[in-house]
């Protein structure tokens, strides 16, 4: 079942071309963010999961990250504005 969520949460944050926390996104499909993308690909839709302090993925080489991923400055800190985002994303 959290695999479901987070591709789900996954591909709205790739349509929309908005980042979010590791912590963020760990906490609203309840996971630890640690493990959260354990075992995935490091690629563009997954790259919109960052990092909070560096605002960009973990571990991720500039050419796997999404090209259009610095376009929206604003990134998705936490569970409450993750939450708030997705009744409507934008």
């Amino acid at each position: 079942m959290h695999d479901q969520h987070l591709d789900h949460l996954l591909d709205t944050l790739d349509r929309h071309r908005q980042r979010a926390t590791e912590q963020a996104v760990a906490a609203f499909v309840g996971q630890s963010a640690p493990r959260l993308l354990a075992g995935r690909p490091r690629d563009a839709r997954h790259s919109w999961v960052v990092n909070e302090v560096t605002r960009l993925p973990s571990g991720y080489r500039p050419e796997e990250m999404h090209p259009e991923l610095r376009v929206k400055p604003g990134v998705l800190a936490s569970v409450e504005q993750l939450d708030a985002w997705l009744r409507n994303p934008v």
